[in-house]
């Protein structure tokens, strides 16, 4: 099947982002690099209507992928943690300059679930160490 047979038949169902993204992480590409007429394998075909299924109950994009894309990291995710949302991005920005205004040196990050944030501060901060914490 073509891929673009699979999205005429699946058009509607997913958000945009979240279409962008199963493509990019099923076929392993961007839906812009793709030509419409780019014949999609039947592994990849089982996994995309796999994703549609899982999508019309209402499983996020993340959770189907098991990853999220995050401050330009690429992370685990699975029910058992939240999806990191973008708007965390800003706190991170925020955080990481009081950390460098303030030269703080130890950050606890407790409940710490995909630990986006702990994990970010630590890749870009060099002389602050970091503890995540969850269950």
């Amino acid at each position: 099947m073509k891929l673009k047979d699979w999205l005429r038949k699946n058009k509607g169902i997913f958000s945009r982002r979240d279409l962008n993204y199963i493509i990019a992480g099923i076929v392993k590409k961007s839906r812009e690099g793709l030509s419409y007429d780019f014949e999609v394998n039947s592994d990849d075909l089982r996994l995309l209507e796999k994703a549609v299924a899982l999508y019309k109950k209402g499983i996020p994009a993340a959770y189907i992928l098991g990853k999220e894309d995050f401050f330009s990291y690429e992370l685990f995710v699975s029910p058992d943690v939240l999806i990191p949302r973008p708007e965390t991005e800003i706190i991170i920005e925020k955080a990481l300059a009081v950390i460098s205004e303030n030269k703080i040196k130890d950050i606890l990050d407790l409940g710490t679930g995909s630990a986006n944030i702990a994990l970010t501060i630590a890749k870009n901060t060099s002389a602050v160490r970091v503890i995540a914490s969850d269950i």
